[in-house]
């Protein structure tokens, strides 16, 4: 693997390690205090920062505390300038699946996220099963 891109899958790891635990902690490490997330999924565009995503993770079950199988994959990951990077991945707040891109900045020897864009779909099977999924209202993950 190359070294120019080892923090930024660090960074893209513990995202995904926080997002199936729903560890706020954990996301502070690697969302920046500045994020900007937002979705165009629905009709009404989503945005929210950092303070309230952290809410919206703290108010609903993990998929670990679900008992969901870990389902992500890092799609790709790119490196666009000594500062700054790239990353697209899939993952699963069961019934919805989701592609996330994620820009990474370089700050203080540390790569930050500091814009996730999302979209989902749902996924059908499971919903008929009748298996819960994401109730905010924002339908972040």
């Amino acid at each position: 693997m190359s070294s120019e891109i080892e923090g930024i899958l660090s960074s893209v790891n513990t995202y995904l390690d926080a997002l199936y635990n729903g560890d706020t902690d954990l996301f502070k490490t690697v969302l920046h205090p500045q994020v900007q997330l937002s979705s165009g999924t629905e009709s009404t565009l989503v945005t929210m920062n950092r303070e309230q995503y952290m809410d919206v993770v703290s108010n609903r079950p993990s998929p670990a505390s679900r008992g969901d199988q870990r389902r992500d994959i890092i799609d790709s990951i790119t490196r666009s300038s000594p500062t700054s990077g790239h990353a697209r991945v899939r993952n699963t707040y069961a019934p919805k699946r989701f592609v996330d891109d994620l820009i990474l900045v370089l700050n203080d020897g540390h790569w930050w996220i500091i814009s996730k864009t999302w979209h989902y779909t749902l996924n059908e099977e499971r919903s008929v099963l009748g298996t819960s999924g994401d109730t905010a209202e924002t339908s972040a993950h």
